[in-house]
């Protein structure tokens, strides 16, 4: 589960999203927005977070994704991937990877910063967890600690999750494959 320190100070509204309005020259026509509040913009992450790090085997992954990412979600780690992964299936299938190879992985949110027009909000996390020795894997049963910073892009029309991007540190497993496949240094 997702532990969270949100409660003593709920969250930052630091940054700001400028959103040009759209001018028609009929008003029938206006855009019509429903923003959800910052409050469920925070709680809709902290459900999020629970659902990719579920404690132990758990249908959470399948059945809270659909009702928190939009069916064209779009998932981009702009650290480690130069690929984006989309549609929900395989943004589902990514999380359900990352669990077989962490089935203990816990994130602790330290912070939720929201935009003005609850569209876009970061969440800053540290991930904690063992990494599984599989044939593929490349794990070596040691605990990884590291830490990231999430932005998501939320659809106007429900409120749906639209994107996902993710800048983190390497896992330990990473870091050490990073230092003997480009420097020859082994840990």
């Amino acid at each position: 589960m997702a532990t969270s320190r949100l409660s003593s100070c709920q969250h930052i509204s630091s940054f700001r999203v400028v959103q040009k309005p759209i001018i028609r020259s009929s008003s029938i026509n206006q855009r019509i927005v429903s923003f959800i509040d910052k409050a469920e913009i925070i709680t809709r992450i902290e459900k999020f977070y629970q659902a990719i790090a579920p404690n132990g085997p758990s249908p959470l992954l399948a059945d809270t994704l659909p009702t928190l990412l939009s069916p064209n979600c779009i998932f981009s780690d702009r650290v480690w991937s130069d690929r984006d992964i989309t549609p929900i299936q395989k943004v589902f299938q990514h999380y359900k990877k990352q669990h077989q190879q962490y089935p203990d992985l816990r994130y602790h949110l330290d912070s939720v910063l929201t935009s003005d027009d609850s569209r876009m909000a970061a969440a800053h996390w540290t991930a904690m967890g063992t990494c599984s020795p599989t044939r593929d894997s490349g794990c070596t049963d040691k605990r990884s600690v590291y830490s990231g910073v999430t932005l998501f892009n939320f659809r106007d029309d429900d409120g749906l999750i639209d994107e996902i991007i993710v800048y983190r540190q390497p896992s330990e497993e990473e870091r050490s494959l990073l230092l003997r496949c480009e420097f020859g240094i082994d840990e």
